[in-house]
């Protein structure tokens, strides 16, 4: 991600965690969301052949 998604996507982590996420845990948590929304879209990807539909179910942040 480039410098202004990346800071966007740390303010959801903190934000979506109540703002109760230790300082130091945000960076860590980004990681793992940044990690599971590429193994999401892969997933996904990987199952799309043609006259099938592929229906991903996700949070909003997610999707996004």
């Amino acid at each position: 991600l480039d410098p202004p998604a990346l800071e966007r996507l740390r303010e959801r982590v903190r934000s979506g965690h109540c703002d109760l996420l230790p300082p130091g845990q945000i960076a860590p948590m980004t990681r793992i969301q940044i990690a599971r929304d590429r193994a999401l879209a892969a997933t996904a990807t990987a199952a799309l052949q043609p006259g099938r539909t592929v229906l991903l179910i996700a949070g909003n942040d997610h999707v996004r």
